[in-house]
């Protein structure tokens, strides 16, 4: 079943209104220029919910999706398992007034742009720098670095000291 584009925020709130679907992220425009290739399609289980709090959009995004390893440039399936809470408000200082305390999103006209959610949401989630199983092991079995030594300099106001007195 496909997720629906735009949702009327009102109108899912009222009746707890949930989203089901799978989601092909060659669909997503912003996301497929971080692809390396054809990924398998992006399972997507969101819900709206009213507390006493506010109005959420929360639910789960997961996935595999194909990157580039950055190290050794194989294309690996990275796993994608993403968290959504995200608080609704209806202006830029409703925003920063929860900012501490949630995520907002900003829904305008009462239209909340669900598959614009998830692309967004999946693009906040991917490493800033993507790589495959045998580079992370790799690294992490690197030793550390032994810490930089550090000369001892010798004070440039010592020798104004000395030709002062």
């Amino acid at each position: 079943m496909a997720l629906p584009q735009y949702i009327k925020v009102s109108q899912g709130l009222a009746r707890s209104e949930q989203y089901a679907g799978e989601v092909d992220p060659q669909q997503l425009l912003r996301l497929r220029l971080e692809l390396a290739g054809p990924s398998q399609g992006m399972q997507v289980s969101l819900g709206l919910v009213r507390d006493a709090i506010g109005n959420w959009l929360r639910g789960e995004l997961r996935g595999s999706l194909d990157l580039q390893c950055s190290r050794c440039e194989a294309v690996f399936a990275w796993p994608l398992k993403v968290d959504v809470d995200l608080r609704l408000v209806r202006s830029e200082a409703e925003a920063k007034q929860v900012l501490q305390d949630a995520d907002p999103y900003q829904v305008d006209d009462d239209r909340l742009p669900l598959v614009e959610v998830v692309e967004d949401e999946v693009l906040l989630a991917l490493p800033m720098l993507p790589r495959c199983q045998a580079c992370e092991q790799a690294a992490a079995d690197a030793p550390e670095p032994a810490p930089a030594v550090k000369a001892k300099k010798p004070n440039p106001f010592a020798q104004l000291k000395k030709e002062l007195k």
